[in-house]
């Protein structure tokens, strides 16, 4: 009474098919079938098929949590500029506009949630039946990475740590340059020729401190990689005072820093 493998009978279903036109073509498709069905092939191409038709649905899944993130942003927007038209005075008959607004992106914050559990159910169905799918993997992977963009975003390190640690579990390769992040850094000053140093701002006893100081080179620098992370840049020429430039490298950000030099008899700010 042990259970039939689903593939094992709907080959003896076509065997047995009283329509001659829905039965194997002869003994030896018949013999074909049974082995690939005792060697594992017709599990594996079962397990890929289903694998593929879930990928495929949670990559639309992904498309629509990608378009509910833009109506999130909107919304947040819509709240904004209505907070800014309304003083905590007005009576509530005249909020109405700000309080539909608050709903509007509560509304819209929940169906983002829906939206990525929705993808995330799907892609995860497809790795179940076959772990190592690219279409999955894939999906996968620029499933987290919009999450980890939203963490980084709100400001939620532990958020962003667990959705970048997904993102390089899934990634293939194609967004390896966005999981490691780095950002470049563009500095002019006038004069030119000016020579800069930057130094990593580490923290120390919870006092970020400006470390390792290393020279970038002469002004202008365009696109110098960076790390992400926070820097002290240092900007010095003969006969001008010492410019002192912050830094802060977020995920892939081109910082353009466009700079003037006082000379040392020039007043302060």
């Amino acid at each position: 009474r042990r259970p039939v493998p689903p593939a094992l009978a709907e080959t003896c279903r076509r065997a047995l098919a009283r329509d001659p036109a829905g039965r194997l073509p002869s003994a030896r498709a018949l013999g074909q079938t049974l082995r690939g069905w005792l060697d594992g092939t017709m599990e594996r191409e079962r397990r890929h098929h289903e694998a593929e038709t879930f990928a495929a649905k949670g990559i639309e899944a992904v498309a629509a949590y990608e378009r509910s993130k833009a109506d999130v942003v909107a919304a947040e927007a819509d709240v904004e500029r209505q907070v800014g038209a309304f003083k905590p005075w007005q009576p509530l008959s005249e909020k109405r506009p700000l309080l539909a607004s608050r709903r509007q992106l509560e509304a819209a914050t929940i169906g983002r949630a829906m939206a990525f559990t929705e993808a995330l159910r799907w892609l995860e169905a497809a790795i179940a039946q076959e772990e190592r799918n690219p279409a999955a993997r894939a999906g996968l992977a620029r499933l987290w990475r919009g999450r980890l963009a939203d963490a980084e975003a709100r400001g939620e390190p532990a958020d962003a740590g667990y959705a970048l640690a997904l993102l390089r579990r899934y990634d293939v390769g194609a967004l390896a340059a966005f999981a490691q992040g780095d950002g470049t850094l563009t500095l002019t000053s006038t004069p030119r020729g000016a020579e800069v140093y930057v130094a990593r701002f580490v923290e120390e006893d919870g006092v970020l401190v400006a470390r390792e100081e290393r020279r970038l080179g002469p002004t202008p620098l365009h696109g110098v990689p960076l790390p992400m992370g926070s820097y002290l840049c240092f900007v010095r020429h003969p006969g001008f005072r010492e410019a002192k430039y912050p830094v802060h490298i977020t995920r892939q950000r081109a910082w353009p820093a466009p700079g003037a030099l006082r000379r040392p008899d020039a007043p302060g700010p």
